[in-house]
C-alpha cells in the first residue's frame, strides 16, 4: 500500500491544480471573442491545450503518488 504523500506536496500540487483551472478558464473564456485574429487564436487555443496536459500531467502524479487527486 502506498502511502499518503506528505501534506506540503499534496498542497502545492492543490495550488498547481487550482492555477491551471484559472488560466484554462480565463483562456476558454478569451476564446468566445468573435473579434480574435487567426494567429491570436491559433495561440490561445495551444495555450489551451498545454494546460489541459499539465492538469494531465497532474493528475498522473497524484495516481503515482497513490492520492486521489482534488475533486473538479
Amino acid at each position: 500500500m502506498t502511502s499518503a504523500p506528505d501534506p506540503t506536496v499534496g498542497r502545492r500540487m492543490h495550488d498547481a491544480n487550482s492555477e491551471l483551472s484559472i488560466a484554462v478558464l480565463q483562456i476558454a473564456t478569451l476564446l468566445e471573442s468573435e473579434t480574435l485574429d487567426a494567429a491570436t487564436r491559433e495561440a490561445l487555443e495551444e495555450a489551451l491545450a498545454a494546460c489541459r496536459e499539465s492538469a494531465a500531467i497532474l493528475r498522473g502524479v497524484w495516481r503515482l503518488l497513490g492520492s486521489p487527486p482534488p475533486s473538479r
